[in-house]
């Protein structure tokens, strides 16, 4: 009985050598996998990760500095039109100033009243005597 039991226990480690090395082959080949799986990752899907997030940020950059300049353009224009309405307003009620001048000479040489009968007569007095 003894033969028995040694001849079943060595073949009980045989077949658990046989498992234990079955499984440390797995492992192996799980552990080979999960290298290349990690070399993969750090060599060539995290530096496109990265390739692609620098491009992106450049790219915002990009349309930031555009908006910036397109809003400074617009502003420019306002400005501008805001000037010419200022000089044109400007020139209108100078022209309007000088409109008023004018008026204001004219009619201090043509009197705009009528004259008085005794300014008429007094006229015809200073010609009597030039005649």
């Amino acid at each position: 009985m003894e033969l028995k039991f040694q001849s079943n226990m060595e073949l009980y480690i045989k077949i658990n050598s046989l498992a234990l090395e079955q499984v440390w082959n797995y492992l192996s080949k799980l552990g080979s996998r999960l290298h290349g799986k990690s070399n993969v990752l750090a060599k060539i899907v995290i530096p496109r990760l990265n390739v692609t997030s620098h491009y992106i940020l450049s790219e915002l950059e990009e349309k930031e500095r555009e908006e910036v300049f397109r809003l400074k353009r617009v502003k420019q224009k306002k400005d501008f039109e805001k000037k010419k309405d200022e000089n044109k307003r400007r020139m209108a009620t100078e022209d309007g100033k000088i409109d008023e001048e004018e008026d204001l000479a004219q009619s201090a040489i043509k009197p705009n009243k009528p004259r008085r009968s005794d300014d008429n007569d007094a006229l015809q007095v200073i010609k009597k005597e030039d005649e």
